[in-house]
């Protein structure tokens, strides 16, 4: 008997794994100390210790005196040993037993006609430069792992684990290192592969037992170390299949070959979905593109056409408009920009996955292909929203400058409804009187040097935030002789630059300010006590002009938070936006006495603003817009026709209930609702807005966070 095989023939004979291997290394090398033994094992010193203490009380081992210790194995133990060994060998030759046909010639046969029954063709593996992939052992190659790759839906490689390769496996066990066999199948541009591991050498079972557990807690799809630089490859949620040859190989791989084409059927047809709806999205979002860049065209081009008297025709009426109408076109662009970054994101992962299955080197869950399609109708839905905002107003700018050619003497009636942001001729709300009050309280609390000089205007997309504060808010501080400072959040994660170089712009001061601003300068890296020193300047300023205080309005706060808070669906996460940090310090300084700030932003940031902005009773600072009641539209409609001194088309009271039900008493989504029907009804020369029209209309797509 070889000394090799010493620990499986005392572990035949009854004895444990780690007693065998320390009772063969003791025959092999006698009086040995616990460091020379595990260094000849696979047992750590601990182990061989404990092993050692338990042996030594059975009898089996003697210890010598002195330090270290050193043990040998006992002569009665020996005797004993061969005894029981004669008595299994007198058993083994004396009992006929039949052993099973494990030819691995015959075995690797059978498999490919397994493989070939299922329409798979069978080639040699090919020989690749394994540079490419940094193979953790050396000399390792494909062919080495792998027998041959079978090529049919998809390439799957299959290794044969047996005697052939046991240099191989002892290799992989020194490391531990399973992930070789994924490294070399994804070397072949394999979907997935079967190991086939053989009981013909002396650690199968230790081997497969490896593999198992290896398996058991191996996520394929996200461990996968493909030499293509690609995150997506092998089945998702499908381990490599692992056999014995005592198995029912063939079996196995048709069940695996059925299971595999199940997946591909339903993951193609989630695919060929996926395709469609990224199409549409790129178009929606370059239509939106175009139409931005065309509006601003139309409102400044003329007509080209000379009268009788040879005078060339003004521009469109609505050129007048001009600020307003693009102020329109910027707020839709500001939308694009917020979901842009998160949507070019998206597209990336779903172009690589759909990459990775076109090569069919990738077969994704459906749920998970389905999950990423709803992220994509997320956005297309958003895209729509803003080219029906864009293309609507483009279609009345279009309109009017069509009717100036065709009837150039009679000026056209202008669509009153053709606003959606605040432009009113006067300062004008419906039913806000709750939140005039709460305004008017805040700006007296200013007035009275409280220490908490801050609230929040919270409100879905639409609702009115903006109008509220132009037309009540800075109204109110005028009155108090408080010097208000509007401020669109510029867009960006850093918030105070860009902050800072909004507020400092001349338009927000009084002409004779001019050379004071002019020496407050921003710095590089502007800190909240830097942006809290600015405040304290212009503090001064206001005080030395006769105002008794500053309010600084921060609109569209949202713009300066992560856009993965308006993307797709994901959890705030666990560290707060630098932009909100960088406000939440400002906020609390108490070193200016006369200065309020009022920030204003969607209902979809709410709940991380109000988690990280770190402000106890947070809810009792916060304003919310009512949305419009049935009576606040009629008078919204009326409003509007009287203004633009428009009588006709009429809205009846039917229709209005109808706008009422779809608009989800958003004010812009009324307006939006109104404009359309008002051209509608002017194209159709009806002198009526009636239910009947507006049922016909289709929804509104609303563009919503």
């Amino acid at each position: 008997m070889s000394s090799d095989t010493y620990p499986q023939a005392l572990i035949a004979l009854g004895l444990d794994a780690s007693s065998a291997e320390i009772l063969a290394c003791l025959i092999k090398h006698s009086w040995s100390d616990v460091s020379y033994i595990a260094s000849k094992t696979d047992l750590s010193k601990s182990k061989v210790y404990q092993t050692l203490k338990q042996l030594e009380a059975e009898g089996a081992v003697y210890r010598s005196r002195g330090r270290p210790a050193r043990f040998t194995v006992a002569a009665p133990f020996l005797k004993v040993i061969q005894s029981r060994a004669d008595k299994l060998l007198s058993q083994i030759m004396s009992t006929p037993i039949d052993f099973p046909d494990l030819d691995i010639q015959g075995l690797i046969e059978n498999v490919k006609m397994a493989l070939e029954e299922n329409k798979y063709k069978i080639k040699d593996v090919p020989e690749i430069d394994v540079r490419i992939g940094f193979p953790p052992i050396p000399n390792v190659t494909p062919s080495r792992v792998f027998d041959f790759i079978a090529e049919g839906d998809y390439r799957i490689a299959v290794g044969f684990i047996d005697q052939r390769k046991s240099r191989l496996i002892r290799e992989i066990l020194a490391i531990e290192f399973y992930p070789i066999f994924d490294l070399m199948a994804s070397l072949l541009n394999c979907i997935d592969y079967f190991l086939i591991v053989h009981n013909d050498f002396e650690e199968s079972d230790r081997f497969f037992e490896f593999l198992t557990e290896a398996l058991q807690n191996y996520e394929h799809d996200r461990f996968r170390m493909a030499p293509r630089q690609s995150r997506y490859s092998g089945i998702e949620g499908k381990s490599p299949t692992l056999i014995r040859t005592t198995d029912d190989v063939s079996a196995i791989v048709e069940h695996t070959i059925k299971d595999l084409r199940n997946r591909r059927f339903l993951a193609d047809r989630t695919r060929a979905k996926v395709t469609e709806t990224l199409t549409q999205t790129e178009e929606e979002y370059l239509n939106c593109q175009v139409i931005a860049r065309n509006i601003p065209r139309i409102l400044t081009a003329r007509t080209g056409i000379r009268t009788l008297k040879g005078e060339r025709l003004p521009r469109s009426p609505l050129f007048q408009f001009k600020e307003p109408i693009l102020r329109i076109v910027q707020r839709e662009q500001r939308n694009i920009k917020i979901v842009k970054h998160s949507y070019i994101l998206l597209t990336v992962k779903l172009n690589d996955i759909l990459k990775q299955m076109e090569r069919r080197c990738y077969l994704p869950m459906t749920a998970t292909i389905e999950k990423e399609l709803t992220n994509l109708q997320l956005f297309l839905s958003k895209f729509k929203a803003i080219k029906y905002e864009l293309s609507s107003l483009e279609r009345i700018l279009i309109s009017t400058s069509r009717n100036l050619i065709l009837e150039p003497i009679r000026v056209k009636t202008i669509n009153p409804f053709i606003f959606t942001i605040p432009y009113e001729i006067e300062p004008y709300t419906i039913n806000q009187e709750d939140i005039d009050y709460s305004f008017k309280e805040f700006l007296n609390s200013i007035l009275m040097g409280e220490v908490l000089k801050f609230r929040f205007l919270v409100g879905q997309e639409g609702i009115g935030k903006t109008h509220l504060l132009k037309y009540l808010l800075i109204p109110a501080a005028r009155e108090m002789n408080l010097l208000p400072i509007y401020i669109e959040c510029p867009l960006g994660a850093d918030l105070l630059p860009n902050l800072v170089s909004k507020l400092l712009e001349k338009k927000n001061f009084p002409d004779d300010w001019k050379e004071d601003i002019e020496e407050i300068t921003i710095e590089p890296n502007l800190t909240p006590g830097d942006a809290v020193l600015i405040l304290g300047k212009l503090e001064s300023l206001a005080e030395e002009a006769g105002y008794k205080g500053i309010v600084v309005i921060i609109d569209e706060f949202e713009n300066s938070l992560p856009d993965r808070l308006f993307g797709t669906p994901s959890d705030f996460g666990i560290t707060s936006p630098i932009s909100i940090s960088q406000l939440r310090e400002v906020l609390q300084t108490e070193l200016l006495t006369s200065v309020g700030v009022v920030i204003s932003y969607r209902s979809k940031v709410h709940p991380t603003v109000r988690n990280y902005i770190g402000i106890a009773n947070f809810n009792d600072f916060v304003y919310k817009p009512k949305p419009l009641s049935l009576k606040d539209i009629q008078k919204l409609i009326s409003y509007r026709m009287e203004t633009w001194n428009v009588e006709v088309p009429r809205f009846t009271p039917g229709a209005i209930e109808v706008i009422y039900e779809r608009s989800e008493r958003n004010t812009r989504n009324v307006i939006r609702y109104c404009r359309e029907l008002f051209s509608i009804a002017v194209e159709l020369k009806n002198k009526t807005v009636t239910k009947e029209l507006v049922a016909d209309m289709p929804p509104i797509p609303r563009f919503t966070l």
